[in-house]
């Protein structure tokens, strides 16, 4: 039996189905736009960051302005996307998400709910296949 679309949204609470996401495979290297997404640029020329660059984001820092507070929501946000949606061994997320994230009103808009759905299937389809041990979520 496979999971339906509709079986993992009752599961997960996302919905399945609507715009598909914009990436920018090259906004690790534009630092003056991961300023302006994050508040700062993460160390290093990677396309991914690792989870515990997020504290240097988000730990013990308080917000003095609106945009800081965007800031630190779309950190906060990429960080849940790497744990959550699109989790790896590596304890990364891909930065090209950003984009999605420009308007944090209108980001619930993306097919958030199906790019996860998929990334189940290829965890299930490995497991399946004896490729993994685990099945990722």
């Amino acid at each position: 039996m496979t999971m339906t679309p509709s079986d993992f949204a009752a599961l997960t609470g996302l919905r399945v189905g609507g715009e598909p996401i914009s990436f920018d495979s090259e906004i690790y290297r534009d630092t003056g736009a991961l300023e302006w997404f994050l508040g700062q640029a993460p160390a290093g020329e990677a396309e991914t960051i690792h989870y515990d660059q997020f504290k240097r984001f988000l730990h013990g820092r308080a917000p003095d302005s609106e945009l800081e507070v965007e800031q630190m929501a779309r950190a906060y946000l990429l960080y849940l996307f790497g744990a959550t949606l699109y989790p790896n061994k590596r304890s990364t997320v891909h930065m090209s998400y950003l984009p999605t994230l420009y308007d944090l009103r209108t980001a619930s808009r993306f097919d958030w709910g199906g790019a996860a759905l998929g990334t189940c299937y290829g965890f299930m389809g490995e497991f399946s296949r004896g490729k993994k041990a685990t099945a990722g979520y």
